[in-house]
């Protein structure tokens, strides 16, 4: 019963029938849904910043697949202004 109260899940056929556990259901069932908002706001946060660097990773991956620092080092040389 308390795992069916701390996921939130609702009850069905199982029900509390001691007073104190009555009691206690709605706060387990409030920290459940307590721990779910913030696992998924962590996991909002997260992903972002890693999506990001799998698309620096895969530009970094096509340039070196395309030999562009080798590029960059043959260019003409320009004089600098100064």
């Amino acid at each position: 019963m308390s795992l069916v109260t701390l996921a939130t899940l609702g009850f069905g056929d199982v029900v509390a029938t001691e007073p104190l556990i009555r009691v206690l259901a709605p706060v387990e069932a409030l920290t459940g849904f307590a721990l779910l908002t913030a696992s998924l706001t962590w996991f909002m946060q997260i992903y972002p910043p890693l999506s990001r660097r799998s698309a620096l990773a895969l530009r970094l991956h096509g340039l070196a697949e395309a030999d562009f620092a080798a590029a960059v080092r043959d260019l003409p040389r320009t004089p600098s202004r100064g």
